[in-house]
């Protein structure tokens, strides 16, 4: 009998090498993941540089077993590692009351700190000589990493590489705990060589020697060919092996596959189930600020909306309806109907302008109090329904084609809320901030002046006692003011109406040829107001900078204005038939008091509206695709708060409910269900039905599992 001797088998391709490959596929994925949620945006992160240390570290330390780093030296890296990360991280603290404390806008330095002192440490451990320690600690490395970032990633690309993580870690332990059976078996092998001879009995509690040898003229393990996936078996110690069977084979990759799918089923499961609780630190951070990750805050600085306008993330889905008749209609004819030109959401209203900044009224004003919105339940007449769900916008605005007369919020029993003076629409104080709201507004079906808004007799006291904030100029703007002067007319004899300077200056802004829409509004001179370089020098902008020029050209000529943020146009979705509203449809206009109604005016070229519409017409099926995939994640995993889980929960709770209503009456039930199989099965017409179909689905499952427990058995 041939064989070959463990000293030679030790020479082929090891199990090890398999393992060795998926950690470092895995160590790569992580630093992988962790790029995807830091990014670039403050230069490279020191997990860009993880790949080159990776391939030496394997062909070099793991494979040649030369010039690992004494595990001494790797200590003192270690330290060196801890002070590179946190170094920078003392000169941020404040002290108060004794305490030192990080300021809110540099706690995110703090995460990515950590972060990288976990690149850092996984790059040590690469380096040194592995053992099983080592391997756990390139694990818990990984998955810290991962944790990091998921904490700070709500991209969808980070989701999927998740998915793949999850697969490729159960593969990892698996080919590691079968590396472990084989170093046993290979222990025992050996002892068995040296006890007995190769061709001895194994120490297997098989006392038949013929069951325990191995190899033979035909065996593997003499084929200089030989490879791990036809190595032979047999028993050996305490590993029982399959002798017609290898290491790994498909039922392995199956048995990885399944593991991997029923972790990620359980994963989706639990995360589904796990209660939501609202972060009580960012409703209040919202409500003393009232800030906005959109551009949408009582305070808004030029550039603010121009952030988000090359974005395709879903802000909103509309529907209009009848309010008497339910009947459906077309949102944009009823923007042309309302004088608006296309549909128009109203949001944040600001009036002090200052140095490229906008104020609103703060929230220790009682201007930005204001009273509950009458109630749908109690409209009489005739009205628009705008059904408005908004999506997670961190911002207690509601916004809805004005004017809105009456209004609810779905699941909820508080009102609406709409500010003294400026209209604008707010969610309850008890509302999370970043939450899906859903929210009803009636409008009327035609307004009473086409493109205007009428002043609530109510709020018209209170214009006349701030109207000083309406019609304030910055000093700094003399240049400005003697454009408006020119361009209005308002030294003409007769001086032209307010109406009438208002549509000069529009089209001047507008029409004129001198200034063009772009998203690229770098400042040139910034020893000047930025509207001023706008108007006389670069004369390019987008629309938060025609609007702010506008506001403050009519303030030149007396008519009192407000800059009015919201989104402008949207798409319908021909799978929901909704109106949707996107990022890139956020948009800035101005609001000019004339003849006691608050008058829209939008200064922004015509060639903005072919800017938004070309960002949804060039992006191709995959754009596509991957924006569609990134809204599923946003709404229904990165934003899934309490009232969204409920609605995702209530058809499993219906099931359940039915379920154990069932159960209660299950005699009943049981004899019905068994005549209605009878009847089924005796009607050969029923069968070729969905009916039919789920007859024979339910019974094949049966007869598996009937099949399946026998074979166990």
């Amino acid at each position: 009998m041939s064989t070959v001797p463990f000293s030679e088998r030790s020479k082929t391709i090891k199990l090890s090498t398999i393992f060795e490959v998926s950690l470092y596929a895995m160590v790569a994925l992580s630093s992988g993941m962790l790029f995807v949620s830091e990014g670039t945006k403050n230069g490279l992160p020191p997990q860009t540089f993880t790949i080159f240390i990776l391939i030496p570290a394997y062909y070099f330390v793991d494979r040649a077993k030369k010039g690992s780093l004494p595990m001494w030296v790797a200590g003192i890296l270690g330290l060196v590692a801890l002070g590179w990360s946190f170094g920078g991280i003392p000169q941020y603290l404040k002290f108060e009351k004794g305490m030192p404390v990080l300021p809110e806008e540099k706690r995110l330095e703090l995460i990515f700190a950590a972060a990288h002192l976990l690149v850092y440490l996984t790059w040590i451990v690469l380096l040194v000589e592995k053992a099983n320690q080592q391997y756990w600690w390139l694990w818990a490395l990984c998955v810290l990493q991962i944790a990091v970032g998921a904490s700070q990633s709500t991209e969808s690309l980070y989701g999927i590489l998740l998915s793949a993580y999850l697969f490729l870690a159960v593969w990892t332990l698996s080919v590691f705990s079968l590396l472990q059976g084989q170093q046993q078996f290979d222990r025992a092998q050996k002892v068995a060589e040296l006890t007995h001879g190769f061709d001895g009995p194994s120490p297997a509690t098989d006392s038949n020697p013929s069951s325990n040898q191995l190899g033979d003229n035909n065996s593997s393990y003499s084929n200089p060919q030989y490879s791990l996936w036809r190595q032979p078996s047999s028993a050996v110690g305490n590993v029982q092996r399959d002798p017609t069977d290898s290491w790994i084979n498909p039922r392995f990759f199956g048995g990885v596959l399944g593991t991997g799918s029923v972790a990620f089923l359980v994963a989706l499961i639990f995360f589904f189930l796990i209660p939501r609780h609202p972060s009580i630190w960012r409703q209040s951070q919202f409500r003393e600020q009232g800030q906005s990750t959109v551009g949408f805050s009582r305070n808004l600085a030029l550039g603010d909306i121009g952030q988000i306008l090359e974005s395709r993330k879903k802000v909103m889905s509309v529907r209009l309806t009848d309010s008497n008749t339910g009947d459906e209609m077309d949102i944009e004819k009823y923007a042309v109907k309302m004088g608006y030109g296309e549909p128009l959401f109203r949001g944040m209203t600001t009036m002090e302008y200052e140095g490229g900044k906008w104020q609103g009224w703060q929230p220790d004003d009682p201007m930005s109090q204001g009273q509950p919105l009458p109630n749908v339940r109690f409209a009489h007449g005739e009205y628009v329904e705008q059904w408005i769900e908004l999506e997670g916008v961190d911002s207690m605005l509601l916004f809805a084609m004005p004017p809105a007369r009456y209004g609810t919020i779905e699941d909820s029993k508080e009102s609406i809320q709409v500010e003294w003076l400026s209209d604008v629409l707010k969610r309850p104080s008890v509302s999370e901030p970043d939450e899906t709201v859903t929210y009803r507004i009636l409008s009327p079906k035609t307004p009473d002046k086409p493109g205007a808004l009428p002043v609530r007799a109510i709020n018209q006291s209170y214009l006349d006692q701030r109207r000083r904030f309406y019609t304030r100029v910055p000093s700094g703007l003399e240049r400005l003011r003697q454009l408006a002067v020119e361009k209005a007319g308002f030294e003409n004899v007769p001086q032209p109406s307010k109406e009438e300077m208002a549509r000069r200056l529009v089209d001047f802004l507008q029409n004129s040829g001198e200034y063009s829409y772009t998203l690229n509004a770098n400042v040139q001179d910034p020893a000047i107001d930025p509207l001023e370089d706008f108007l006389f020098n670069r004369k390019v902008g987008h629309c938060e900078y025609f609007a702010s020029a506008l506001a403050m050209m009519l303030r030149c000529v007396g008519i009192p204005t407000r800059l009015v943020s919201g989104f402008k146009g949207g798409d319908y979705n021909d799978q929901s038939g909704l109106f949707e509203v996107e990022e890139r449809h956020a948009h800035a206009w101005v609001e000019a008091y004339i003849d006691e109604s608050w008058v829209i005016l939008d200064p922004t070229p015509a060639s903005r509206a072919e800017s938004v519409d070309s960002l949804g017409a060039n992006s191709g099926a995959w754009s596509n695709l991957r924006f569609r995939l990134q809204d599923v994640w946003q709404r229904f995993i990165a934003q899934l708060n309490v009232s969204e889980q409920r609605r995702l929960l209530a058809p499993l709770k219906e099931l359940i409910v039915a379920a154990v209503d069932w159960l209660k009456n299950g005699r009943g039930h049981f004899s019905s269900f068994v005549r209605g199989l009878k009847h089924q099965l005796q009607s050969p017409e029923r069968w070729i039905s969905w009916q039919g179909g789920l007859v024979t689905f339910v019974l094949l499952t049966a007869l598996s599992a009937v099949v399946w427990l026998v074979r166990v058995v």
